[in-house]
């Protein structure tokens, strides 16, 4: 009897050895990897970049609109239909059109040229050619689709575009075929230029000596006249102007512009005209209203070809 119960003694011993054993090694070890823990999440801190949360497109623009209910409405028109904000000048991409709602604190959203119905056409006579201040570009749209242009200066333009066609249902530009036309270049102006064959250059002869600071080009009854000059010439005294356009000219900045008579004895009559100041030099024509569609066209086109020798 005192034998067996020396032995559970023994045994109970040996179980709370076991025990304090056991308790010390996971106490021991949970210490360890609460320090392992700690030294590593001070490494983290140090070593681990600090990224960012990029806010959604639009959810940023929506901070900036406040409670003011019209620059909200003009987002929720952005966000259903995906566009995207005009730039800080209000210019939109290539093939975009500036809009917005008629409301001051509006958003300028840009949209696709072909989502507003620009560029649709049943016929030839639907196109016609316009310049946006939005691009700074010329555009081939339907002339029965009115748009609000933006109020943006345009230091540069894109190339002159002359006719517009209907295509496939869609104005496109009317490609010239110049591949035939005669190369002319005057040395005292300085231009170089490519004209029609039918148009011929001519200059003035007065009193038995050539005037060697201008010429002309001609057809028919129609004239345009290049002349070197530091001031403009005084044809629009009598005339109002009724258009212009930014273009660029051999990479100068310049203006189309277009002046019609102001009185009931001449305003069918009509005066086309680009000065470009850097290289004094002034581009024109006079027209009347039955031929000014025709010489509007070929005066583009022949400008397009302007290349200034030094």
């Amino acid at each position: 009897m005192k034998k067996e119960s020396l032995q559970i003694t023994t045994v109970k011993t040996l179980l709370a050895i076991l025990l304090f054993v056991g308790m010390g090694t996971i106490i021991i070890r949970g210490g360890y990897i609460i320090w392992e823990y700690s030294k590593n999440g001070e490494n983290n801190k140090m070593t681990k970049p600090i990224v960012q949360e990029t806010e959604n497109y639009y959810d940023v623009l929506e901070k900036k609109c406040g409670s003011d209910n019209c620059c909200v409405f003009s987002l929720k028109t952005m966000r259903e239909n995906n566009y995207k904000e005009a730039d800080k000048n209000g210019k939109c991409p290539e093939g975009f059109n500036r809009d917005m709602m008629a409301c001051i604190t509006s958003y300028h959203w840009c949209v696709p040229m072909e989502e507003i119905g620009w560029e649709s056409c049943d016929k030839d006579n639907d196109c016609e050619v316009r310049f946006s201040h939005c691009d700074c570009r010329y555009h081939c749209v339907n002339k029965n689709i009115e748009a609000d242009d933006c109020a943006v200066e345009c230091d540069e333009t894109g190339p002159i575009i002359s006719e517009c066609i209907c295509e496939n249902n869609k104005c496109v530009e009317k490609k010239s075929n110049i591949s035939n036309w005669q190369t002319y270049q005057h040395e005292i102006t300085g231009v170089k230029l490519q004209h029609p064959r039918d148009w011929q250059v001519a200059q003035d002869q007065s009193e038995n000596y050539m005037i060697f600071n201008k010429f002309y080009l001609r057809r028919d009854s129609q004239e345009i006249e290049i002349l070197k000059t530091s001031s403009l010439s005084p044809e629009t005294m009598d005339m109002k102007s009724i258009g212009t356009h930014k273009v660029l000219v051999d990479g100068y900045a310049s203006n189309i512009e277009l002046f019609q008579g102001k009185f009931d004895n001449n305003k069918d009559k009509y005066y086309l005209r680009v000065f470009i100041s850097e290289k004094n030099i002034c581009y024109h024509a006079e027209t009347d209203k039955d031929n000014l569609e025709e010489l509007s066209l070929i005066f583009n086109q022949i400008l397009s070809t302007f290349k200034f020798i030094d």
